[in-house]
């Protein structure tokens, strides 16, 4: 609660010392966090910001929870986008500085490194954690985990995924969950995915998919052999 009420202020602070000039809003968020087999963390997140003013815009505020490394910001043509950055009560804050013509929607793909994600417990056993606060009033939220190739969800007496994810599946390689979630402004979800490291050899991928009230489910198989 503290946090957030250091965000509000912040956030005033912010439109105040800006007051001469208007910024995009951000108005969908969709990242994927992908662990790679050293159990690195990378994470990308599309943000979409829109311009609902009658004037050019020239900046959109983006507000991380997690301080980032080798950051790298790209539009739209995959070009390179200069941004300015601080930190404030715990709140990493960037300032993509870029034009955005009036009722027009940019998308930007953010994208850096954060290995804190990712907890060893036990073993061969990992807890993947990350919390995610929505700073913005969104028509559109979804989040995306990629596990290790050669990992796969905990199958242990515990509640090895949560939230429950709207989706779990495989591309043959990789085992993927996915979030679609409908988020209030500063509302907080928190992400926990506990897995572990499976056998070399053969190994099966649950591929569920929604069909009416229930999930169809089938399997897909792998083999170190093939």
């Amino acid at each position: 609660m503290k946090k957030i009420l250091c965000f509000v202020i912040m956030c005033f602070i912010v439109s105040v010392g800006f007051s001469e000039d208007f910024g995009a809003k951000i108005r969908s968020i969709h990242s994927k966090v992908i662990i790679d087999s050293d159990l690195k963390v990378n994470q990308e997140t599309v943000i979409g910001a829109f311009n609902d003013r009658s004037v050019n815009a020239s900046y959109v505020y983006v507000f991380l929870s997690d301080l980032p490394k080798d950051l790298l910001i790209l539009d739209e043509q995959e070009q390179e986008v200069n941004y300015t950055s601080f930190v404030a009560n715990d709140i990493y804050t960037i300032r993509i500085l870029d034009e955005i013509e009036p009722n027009n929607l940019k998308y930007y793909t953010i994208s850096y490194s954060n290995n804190q994600l990712v907890q060893w417990i036990d073993n061969n056993y990992y807890l993947f954690s990350y919390s995610f606060t929505s700073y913005y009033v969104l028509n559109e939220y979804s989040f995306e985990l990629v596990l290790p190739r050669g990992f796969g969800i905990t199958q242990k007496d515990v509640n090895t995924v949560s939230p429950p994810s709207s989706r779990i599946f495989s591309d043959g390689q990789q085992i993927i969950l996915e979030w679609n979630e409908v988020l209030e402004y500063l509302e907080n979800t928190n992400y926990l995915v506990f897995f572990e490291r499976i056998a070399f050899s053969n190994f099966s991928a649950r591929r569920i998919k929604p069909c009416g009230n229930d999930m169809e489910i089938s399997e897909i198989q792998n083999s170190k052999n093939q």
